[in-house]
């Protein structure tokens, strides 16, 4: 493996700054997946996806991510699965290629690059391709995704909005289990159902909900209590 460069793998200052504020928000989700993997399903391939864009998802992967690796001092893969609109790359500063379509579609292994965070990996979304759904759509995929599983204890993929693509849709159903992101106060329960039944309708695994932007209308420390 290349030698981390000094800023290859470094996050900037902003998106720091919303994880460790994100990290408190994040513990209980993290629980409830542990929980999980100790009972009959072994979670452990995780698809972030939301009903909408920009409600924060990919954010909360990365914060999901951080803290599985920071916390259990176990190996996690953060992958940038939304091939319309890659990010990773740019947060953590890395090369965009070779990636995940690299990966899936040519089998190129030089895929993961190392982060600032010890334990956590990210592999980029790759070369783009003309049509994404090839990817998803590869009769490999799901071979390749439980090599990732066998390589890592954790995979945190994020992906695209379940409602405005449908490379989410098509690979929904290959993962340990999905979670959403929800923007509160922005995106209607009427449509986090359909995004769930989605999902639920193509055999897909819905874990739970990540509340993002919550307000608090009484002090925070009384929702534990009431």
């Amino acid at each position: 493996m290349e030698k981390l460069n000094i800023t290859e793998g470094v996050v900037s200052e902003k998106t720091r700054e919303i994880i460790t504020k994100n990290r408190r928000e994040l513990s209980e989700v993290e629980g409830n997946i542990l929980s999980l993997a100790g009972k009959d399903k072994d979670v452990r391939t995780i698809l972030v996806t939301s009903c909408n864009n920009s409600e924060g998802k990919t954010i909360s992967a990365i914060s999901l991510a951080y803290a599985l690796c920071n916390e259990t001092n176990l190996n996690v893969l953060l992958v940038d699965g939304n091939l319309q609109r890659p990010k990773m790359h740019e947060l953590f500063n890395v090369a965009e290629s070779p990636g995940l379509s690299d990966f899936i579609l040519n089998g190129a292994v030089n895929v993961f690059k190392e982060t600032e965070f010890e334990r956590l990996m990210v592999m980029p979304a790759g070369t783009k391709t003309s049509n994404t759904l090839d990817v998803f759509r590869a009769t490999d995929f799901g071979d390749k995704l439980a090599m990732l599983r066998d390589k890592f204890d954790y995979v945190i993929f994020d992906s695209s909005s379940i409602l405005g693509s449908s490379d989410t849709s098509v690979a929904a159903q290959k993962f340990d289990g999905v979670v959403f992101v929800l923007e509160c106060e922005k995106t209607k329960w009427e449509v986090l159902q359909m995004a769930v039944d989605k999902v639920i309708k193509l055999r897909g695994h819905v874990m739970g909900v990540i509340m993002n932007k919550r307000k608090y209308y009484i002090p925070r420390f009384l929702y534990g209590k009431i």
